[in-house]
């Protein structure tokens, strides 16, 4: 019987660059819709208010980063299981080559 062989890949994650965070997509918004300028504090809480957050104060906001929800903040996206054939393919090997 023959075996098959897999391997696994690692990638960068494309979302966040691999830094493991994004920008809190409320937070994307508010900044494009100021122009990418703060307002005052209390702006920002009924700011934050109308767009549904239960917030009384700048300490109830949200974070301006969350860990990035594509690799749940490790940096890398993992993909296992990749048939050998395709992966040396993608590496640019031909698989008439190897055999």
């Amino acid at each position: 019987m023959a075996r098959t062989f897999v391997v696994t890949a690692r990638e960068i994650c494309n979302k966040c660059g691999g830094t493991g965070y994004v920008y809190h997509p409320r937070w994307e918004q508010y900044w494009l819709e100021n122009d990418g300028r703060r307002m005052l504090a209390q702006d920002d809480v009924d700011w934050f208010r109308a767009q549904g957050f239960d917030v009384s104060s700048p300490r109830d906001l949200p974070p301006e980063e969350i860990v990035c929800p594509k690799c749940t903040g490790n940096k890398v996206l993992i993909t296992r299981g990749i048939p050998l054939e395709e992966a040396l393919k993608e590496l640019g090997v031909e698989v008439s080559d190897v055999c």
